[in-house]
């Protein structure tokens, strides 16, 4: 199948490996009482009293009161639940007090009490009409300007109290956070009822959230939620149209911007809707800027996409019953539509032209599901349910980007594999951890091979055993010893040795006969092949800090510069690799990996394997030079193209065409003799002599 995975951010791919840091529950008496004793988490505070005109105008100096601080909630009182608490004031009816935070000398920010202080400034402003008044009946439709001058007099002998917290009650920037974000919640316990988005904005308020904020700003989210579009003045005098309107109000086009970037992690999803949109916002908090782009660019192009695909019909699914778009967006859809596309985003060129193809593919999905599967009135509360859908639409995008496919498959063979075969998310599974482990197993038998290969040449470079390095003959004993230490008949490693022949080779050597080299004698090393295990098995056969050779050839760094965008080195990539097998192998895989990073690691795995193999064959001929084994016939002098060279002979030998020869300095790689020239005549062999 094809392997599909989210493009994530750098965090991303690692947020879910850890769980979120609980609070210590448990502690003494004394422990209880010495904290308290310190006055630790114990809230300083004075109150004041302040006639409504001083107020106001005191809230004109600059910088004096921050009234909507990141913790704040959007202004959702209407102009006639502001014009009920100007009655109150009117008819000297007691209102609770307002809470500040003085964030620093003189400078204070609303922590409780926003909505009845901005409607306080709005209404001495003249920015509303009184309205439902029903004690002052008479007043409705008067602006402050154009009340009775008694009533306005009386008004401005009103006094509002608020309660400041002083800057004194935290220590620290950390605790100064978390004192303003507690305080918040507990006040906003009462009243109007905190929506799910508003505590995590609260709560969890980082760089993050306030991406959020910005990204449900876009014209495309404005449109398709029936939003009036953003401009700047919104942030301080939000228009009513937008005040009015719950989606903007509860700050649910918030959530949703939150819900389309957490549902690319279906895979955790656990709880319910908000528990998992609750535990991406906890991990969000270790996001660093890279991550904040990475998801900005990938929410815009991705909504965009959806826009140019869907048009005016942007969230709102096709209604068979109705036969056309329904009139309003719906949440579970668009969740399903922007993972779909999100999954794609790289062929976004491709899937804006295949416009038509999606859009009647997904009228025919919608057609053939259950009522509600697609408008949010089935089960979205079950993680299976989730998947379901959004793979689904997943692969009608996929199915319109790349054509129609006619399959002709016998119903009874369907229905076997409905109720049967694996669901998509499990698929996807397999075939992540049967690619991942296969490619590991791959490379690792390319590893085993490359040091079986170069432990058969060594007797041929030195043909005495003595003449070997002396380290290299350590490494070969203590491998004998340790092999037949570990041999048994049924051992599934060393099994396959006939037990006579292991230290069979060792003997003859010590002899001064011929002998050979038993591989697995430098193969005893059992850990998975990392850059420190590799550097252990190649200095058993001579080679220090081997993987260095990796690290510095040139198609490794141009690899982990371009298909890896410079996120790993050689090593660490070695070591994802290695982590994401072993995650593979069992079972706890936290990322299904898409058809892309399946390809780099078989590329990767394949560079480093070609890498070690050009190191051993350099290493090889040039022992063979030195010991006599091997022939050097000549110097490069002249490179005329990549295919044509011009040699001068240094030694006497017979060369033809067709004829395999070694060439290089520090790597020495294999060339073939396609044709002959001496001077001006072609030939097919020649004999050389020094100087030819």
């Amino acid at each position: 199948g094809d392997l599909i995975m989210q493009p994530l951010s750098p965090t991303e791919r690692k947020m879910w490996r850890e769980p979120p840091t609980e609070s210590k529950q448990g502690a003494s008496a004394e422990e209880i009482n010495q904290k308290y004793a310190k006055r630790e988490l114990r809230i300083v505070t004075e109150t004041n009293r302040e006639q409504l005109p001083n107020f106001v105008q005191a809230m004109q100096r600059e910088g004096w009161l921050k009234l909507q601080p990141f913790y704040q909630r959007r202004q959702r009182w209407d102009d006639k639940r502001k014009s009920k608490l100007i009655e109150s004031f009117i008819m000297n009816i007691p209102v609770p007090p307002c809470f500040l935070y003085e964030s620093d000398l003189a400078r204070y920010e609303v922590m409780d009490g926003q909505q009845r202080i901005s409607a306080i400034a709005d209404f001495y402003e003249n920015r509303f009409k009184l309205k439902g008044l029903e004690q002052w009946p008479e007043l409705n439709g008067l602006i402050y300007d154009r009340l009775p001058s008694e009533i306005r007099r009386g008004l401005d002998r009103r006094s509002i109290s608020y309660i400041v917290l002083l800057k004194e009650s935290a220590n620290t920037r950390d605790e100064e956070l978390l004192l303003r974000q507690q305080v918040f919640e507990r006040l906003n316990t009462g009243g109007v009822e905190l929506e799910n988005q508003e505590v995590r904005h609260c709560i969890y308020h980082n760089e993050f959230d306030d991406l959020l904020i910005e990204l449900s700003r876009h014209p495309a989210m404005r449109d398709a939620w029936g939003l009036v579009r953003y401009e700047k003045e919104e942030d301080e005098n939000p228009p009513q149209k937008l005040l009015t309107n719950p989606h903007f109000s509860k700050m649910r086009d918030v959530e949703f911007v939150l819900r389309c970037l957490a549902l690319r992690h279906a895979e955790h999803y656990r709880g319910g809707m908000q528990r998992f949109l609750d535990q991406y916002m906890v991990r969000s908090r270790h996001f660093s800027s890279d991550d904040i782009q990475f998801l900005h660019d990938l929410f815009t192009d991705t909504i965009e996409l959806a826009q140019t695909i869907f048009g005016d019909h942007l969230f709102r699914p096709w209604s068979p019953k109705a036969g056309g778009w329904a009139p309003k967006p719906q949440i579970a859809y668009a969740d399903a539509l922007m993972v779909a596309l999100s999954e794609r985003i790289d062929q976004k060129a491709k899937l804006a032209d295949a416009r038509d193809r999606i859009i009647a593919g997904t009228k025919r999905l919608i057609e053939s599901e259950p009522t509600g599967t697609f408008t949010g009135q089935g089960n979205t509360h079950d993680l299976s349910a989730v998947v379901e859908w959004h793979d689904r639409l997943r692969e009608t995008i996929f199915t319109g980007a790349v054509g129609e496919k006619s399959i002709n498959i016998d119903e009874a063979v369907l229905k076997i594999l409905r109720v049967e075969a694996p669901d998509n998310l499990t698929w996807r599974l397999f075939d992540h951890c049967a690619a991942i482990t296969r490619i590991y197993a791959v490379f690792e038998q390319c590893i085993i091979e490359l040091v079986e290969e170069y432990a058969g040449f060594l007797p041929r470079v030195f043909p005495s055993y003595a003449r070997l390095r002396e380290d290299i003959r350590i490494s070969h004993r203590v491998g004998v010893g340790h092999v037949l230490m570990k041999w048994s008949a049924t051992q599934p490693i060393y099994g396959k040795i006939a037990e006579n022949s292991i230290a069979s080779g060792l003997v003859d050597g010590l002899r001064g006969a011929p002998y050979t080299l038993l591989a697995d004698a430098f193969l005893t090393d059992s850990d998975n092949y990392r850059p420190d295990t590799l550097n252990r098995v190649f200095k058993k056969i001579g080679f220090d800090d081997a993987y260095s050779f990796v690290r510095s050839a040139p198609e490794v760094i141009e690899f982990c510069s371009s298909k890896l965008l410079g996120e790993h080195t050689a090593d660490s990539y070695l070591n994802k690799f290695v982590g994401d097998r072993n995650d593979a192998a069992h079972g706890d895989v936290s990322q299904i990996a898409n058809v892309d990073a399946i390809k780099n690691y078989v590329l990767f795995a394949i560079l480093v394997s070609e890498t070690l193999a050009n190191l051993l064959r350099s290493s090889l001929i040039k022992n063979g030079v030195a010991s006599g084994a091997a022939l050097e016939i000549g110097d490069v002098v002249h490179r005329y193209s990549n295919d044509i060279v011009g040699v001068r002979a240094t030694g006497t030998a017979k060369i033809f065409v067709g004829q395999q020869l070694y060439a290089g300095k520090k790597i020495i790689e294999p060339v073939t003799i396609v044709s002959l020239r001496v001077g001006q005549n072609d030939s097919t062999e020649v004999e050389l002599a020094p100087g030819t």
